[in-house]
């Protein structure tokens, strides 16, 4: 963000700021420095948004992030499991690329000289890991906070160890399964969450009124799952981009067997994917007004 931007939101956040005590009233004041750094990412978010140039980039990948769905599906089906892997890994990072080029994290040129899916997985979880989060606080389960927190963890991990990640979780770490149950569970968006949302909509709208179209086509909820899809597949499928492909890597191609986590991962993220490749899409269209 260049000075003048973030000189514009400041401005525009002290518009908003008498507006906020009303929509949580009883708040401790920590709770409401939180809440204030949370809409302020907000409205960072509404107001400065990608060149159109960007956005042409992100549905283009989106549209091959579908072709590597598709090859995936095929080779899969055709007992093809290393490369079905390799495609699987394609499509998610695809969708992660669309998602960082849709909402600034990244440029279309960083993204062209083969940012690593990794270094793009980091930076969603410094940028968007909030959204995230509020999206799990409101499904009321401590477990699915805690997992999060593992899979933060594992990004920083070797490629060596997220490759070879188990089906299951243990007692000392967490499995691809609990992963794509959290993926699945911040796509249920719990309506109180809705609620909250819409009530800070609606200061936003009142106190800045000249944004009213963006901020009525904005959605956190939609920006936290569709960051949280990303970075979930991406962590689970990155890893394998390169041992599907070239021999003498750390898992041989004819390791692609059970009872290999990502093998018998297999279908349930081919199954996903056109999920994850359609809320980048809703990401790209709220970006897009």
């Amino acid at each position: 963000m260049s000075k003048d931007q973030k000189a514009l939101v400041d401005s525009l956040f002290l518009r908003i700021e008498p507006g906020i005590k009303q929509l949580i009233p009883k708040a401790t004041v920590i709770d409401l420095m939180k809440y204030k750094s949370a809409l302020k990412q907000t409205l960072v978010n509404i107001v400065i948004k990608p060149n159109e140039f960007s956005l042409a980039g992100a549905t283009e990948y989106i549209e091959y992030g579908y072709r590597d769905f598709q090859a995936a599906k095929l080779l899969y089906r055709n007992g093809e499991v290393a490369p079905s892997i390799y495609h699987i890994s394609q499509a998610y990072e695809k969708a992660i690329k669309a998602f960082c080029a849709a909402v600034g994290v990244t440029t279309l040129e960083e993204l062209r000289i083969h940012c690593a899916p990794r270094i793009l997985l980091q930076m969603i979880k410094t940028h968007l890991n909030t959204e995230m989060a509020n999206i799990l606080k409101s499904l009321h389960n401590k477990d699915y906070r805690d997992l999060l927190k593992q899979a933060n963890r594992l990004v920083n991990s070797e490629p060596s160890k997220l490759a070879k990640l188990s089906m299951k979780s243990t007692d000392r770490e967490v499995g691809i399964e609990d992963l794509i149950c959290l993926a699945d569970n911040l796509l249920a968006a719990n309506p109180q969450l809705e609620e909250t949302e819409t009530a800070a909509k609606n200061v936003f709208m009142y106190y800045l009124p000249e944004y009213s179209e963006y901020i009525d086509s904005f959605s956190t909820i939609v920006l936290g799952q569709a960051s949280g899809q990303c970075y979930l597949f991406g962590l689970i499928t990155y890893a394998h981009e390169n041992y599907t492909r070239y021999p003498n890597g750390i898992l041989a191609i004819t390791e692609y067997a059970d009872p290999l986590g990502i093998v018998q991962a297999a279908p349930l993220l081919i199954e996903r994917i056109p999920k994850t490749l359609e809320i980048v899409k809703q990401v790209i269209s709220m970006q897009a007004v």
